[in-house]
């Protein structure tokens, strides 16, 4: 259950010699609206990246969907892109699923209500979700889809859930 709180604040005037609080820049307003709410359809999570690999391969196999580490390796019982990576910025590091159909593979992703593929992701680089989890995920959609989804899902894999996050879709460099 979710719940919203209205904050009202009274500003009072700067005392002398202090500036006035002035509105973020155009950076920091344009950052603020690239974050975008989402519904994640999560199949599986486990507390390890191997046991996540492991889960999302049988089921992947199960529901004859794709299954995609996103180039991503286990290392120190982590995600990480390989220090080699294409892209500088993420060499080592871990970046987050974003749409929907980042499959990070060569085969044709699945078309339907199941969703293009299913990763491995790291459920602390998701605002809102509980951290210390590595979570095979489905879907990336809206509350709609994620509906209908998490009830397609439940027919292969009972604990299929959504969770609703939000999600930077702004320049990552």
């Amino acid at each position: 259950m979710h719940f919203a709180f209205l904050l009202t604040v009274a500003v009072a005037a700067p005392e002398p010699g202090v500036p006035p609080l002035s509105a973020p820049d155009s950076a920091e307003a344009e950052g603020a609206s690239a974050n975008v709410e989402a519904h994640l359809v999560i199949v599986a999570a486990a507390t390890t990246p191997d046991g996540a690999i492991e889960a999302g391969r049988a089921i992947a196999s199960k529901a004859g969907v794709p299954f995609s580490t996103r180039g991503l390796l286990v290392k120190d019982d982590d995600l990480r892109f390989p220090e080699d990576h294409d892209d500088e910025a993420y060499a080592g590091g871990y970046l987050l699923r974003r749409i929907e159909d980042d499959c990070g593979m060569s085969a044709k992703p699945n078309e339907g209500v199941l969703g293009p593929c299913l990763t491995v992701e790291r459920s602390s680089a998701y605002p809102g979700l509980k951290p210390g989890l590595f979570l095979v995920l489905a879907r990336i959609t809206d509350r709609n889809e994620a509906a209908s989804a998490v009830a397609a899902w439940r027919k292969i894999v009972p604990g299929a859930y959504a969770a609703r996050t939000t999600i930077y879709m702004g320049c990552m460099h």
